[in-house]
């Protein structure tokens, strides 16, 4: 793939290639992502997920541009309820948040966390 940025779990074990663009960049503060994130954050190991203001940094790719290049094997999926529309999907080697996934969505959200420090790309306010 051309223009790829590869991201990674904390531990490295988990890769993944991004292709182009992001679709958009975005922090949510709704309900559902901050009972996620609550769950996720105290499983052993686990990073913060939240912000310090209890959003959650999401970088939004289309499916078709996302590459898992090592660990598809140790991902771990969970819904919030068994009727729950989104997927949260967890890199249990270091229980690292990867990504969301909406039913029948053409995008994943991936988790702000996976890019290194100070290389995630910024939400933007668009007029």
């Amino acid at each position: 793939m051309a223009d790829t940025t590869e991201i990674a779990c904390s531990c490295g074990q988990t890769r993944l290639g991004v292709a182009g663009a992001a679709i958009a960049s975005v922090e949510c503060c709704c309900s559902s992502c901050r009972e996620a994130a609550a769950r996720m954050q105290k499983l052993d190991g686990a990073p913060p997920v939240l912000t310090e203001y209890g959003a959650t940094p999401f970088v939004m790719y289309r499916k078709d541009r996302v590459t898992f290049l090592a660990g598809e094997d140790r991902l771990k999926s969970f819904r919030l309820s068994s009727d729950a529309s989104t997927e949260r999907v967890i890199a249990t080697c270091c229980n690292m948040p990867v990504y969301l996934a909406f039913k029948g969505g053409h995008w994943l959200s991936l988790y702000g966390s996976l890019w290194p420090e100070d290389t995630l790309p910024h939400p933007r306010c668009e007029p």
